[in-house]
């Protein structure tokens, strides 16, 4: 996923197995991360548990780090308006696994930042 972009992917997954909803949202976090940062920067992804819960997270951090709406709006379960479909499948396919799954999605953009945990 990280072969043809500019940003660099920070793996730091210790986990050695993962359910099939974690692993699939690990995945497409790491596409998310990769779209996040176009003049690049490092995604980083993690699992942790948090009680009962399993927490895959994304940090993405770099110059000019972003979603567009399109996204944004999918990570809400949002349905498709104008715009780029592509950047609105992604996050919504993501959202609708987690949900899915009894998850829920957390989200926090900033300057140079894109954080996402799905739980």
């Amino acid at each position: 996923m990280f072969g043809h972009v500019r940003a660099e992917l920070d793996w730091a997954v210790e986990s050695e197995r993962l359910d099939k909803p974690a692993a699939r949202a690990l995945l497409n976090l790491a596409q998310l991360g990769a779209t996040a940062l176009p003049t690049g920067g490092v995604a980083r992804l993690t699992i942790d548990n948090d009680g009962d819960e399993t927490v895959v997270q994304l940090q993405a951090k770099g110059a000019r780090a972003r979603l567009r709406p399109e996204a944004q709006a999918g990570l809400k379960g949002e349905p498709m308006g104008e715009g780029l479909p592509g950047q609105w499948v992604q996050a919504y396919y993501l959202h609708a696994l987690v949900s899915d799954a009894g998850g829920r999605l957390e989200s926090a953009i900033g300057e140079d930042l894109v954080a996402i945990a799905a739980r």
